[in-house]
């Protein structure tokens, strides 16, 4: 519900921006460059465009997946803890609660191709994005959709962010883009891929997906990376850097 309340917000306020802006700027030179403002002799925010559409910014979708995950692991299946048991653990940042911690951060986590975290990181997925999407097209956009990029925002949101039941602990980063939490994938780069083509990339706008290999590793492997990277691609994959 919190986070179907916040898709509405988001959409609503990429609509009031668009009316404030075309309130108070002509946006002239951009009207001239775009497609169907000439022709219907409007500028770009005041309907000249044929579509009109926008994004907003998500953070942290795999820590709450991984989250979710351990929650259901450790809370629900082995019942090893309660969900108020939990909650103190987060609030004291897991001090006292090291064993607690230390069973999260062995929960298995998204990024290994271990299809049961895949499904709840692409449930987490679809439930924001879906509603992105319905909220924005509801309050007269064409289009609405996510950008997971994160780049450093990751790390600047993380520091405001406190503790979480995928093991991390208050203020450290989340997780970039839909790539894993840093250290989370154990399982090589193709598992790691097969985790990230399971997203339905039509559902965003962009993403930013990362991904980093040791010089020596990179030469001498060059002709399987690229059969990786080709595979990826062909099972549905939306961006690779």
């Amino acid at each position: 519900k919190l986070i179907v309340y916040y898709a509405d917000r988001c959409a609503q306020g990429q609509v009031d921006s668009y009316t404030l802006m075309n309130e108070e700027v002509s946006f002239l030179f951009p009207s001239i460059l775009t497609n169907c403002c000439i022709e219907r002799g409007k500028a770009l925010l005041d309907g000249g465009v044929k579509y009109l559409g926008g994004c907003c910014e998500t953070f942290g979708n795999i820590n709450c997946s991984d989250s979710l995950y351990a929650l259901k692991k450790l809370v629900f299946d082995e019942k090893k803890y309660t969900l108020r048991e939990v909650n103190n653990a987060l609030l004291a940042d897991f001090k006292g609660y090291e064993k607690m911690q230390q069973e999260m951060k062995d929960c298995e986590k998204y990024g290994n191709d271990i299809d049961e975290v895949d499904k709840i990181a692409n449930d987490v997925f679809e439930l924001i994005s879906h509603n992105i999407r319905r909220l924005g097209i509801e309050k007269g956009l064409h289009y609405y959709g996510i950008v997971i990029i994160n780049n450093q925002g990751n790390t600047s949101w993380g520091k405001k962010t406190w503790a979480s039941p995928d093991g991390r602990n208050a203020t450290v980063f989340l997780n970039p883009s839909n790539n894993p939490q840093g250290g989370a994938d154990k399982s090589g780069p193709t598992a790691m891929l097969n985790s990230l083509a399971k997203f339905d990339a039509k559902w965003q706008v962009g993403q930013v997906q990362n991904i980093k290999f040791q010089k020596n590793f990179f030469k001498e492997n060059i002709e399987k990376i690229g059969m990786l990277f080709k595979t990826y691609f062909k099972k549905g994959g939306c961006q690779l850097m």
